[in-house]
């Protein structure tokens, strides 16, 4: 193995190692928290459907809410 084939695969080695770790370290936490939060807001969305009395929204009201949204976005989170 020349010089720059084994610097080629300690680097390899390394990067799977701290994959490996990242991994490790993810599960450790309950996963990424992107997708705990999609998982949160999963169950979220089950728990209000099955409310009694429960309606679903109307797409004017469903395009409301996303406009509403995007406003507090924009207002709390603007990239000026």
């Amino acid at each position: 193995m020349t010089g720059s084939d084994h610097a080629s695969h300690w680097l390899e080695m390394l990067n799977t190692e701290i994959a490996r770790r990242r991994a490790a370290k993810l599960e450790a936490a309950g996963g990424d928290a992107r997708e705990r939060l999609y998982r949160e807001l999963d169950l979220m969305h089950e728990r209000i459907r099955a409310a009694p009395g429960y309606v679903e929204p109307t797409a004017a009201e469903k395009a409301k809410a996303l406009r509403d949204l995007d406003q507090w976005f924009a207002e709390h989170y603007s990239r000026g």
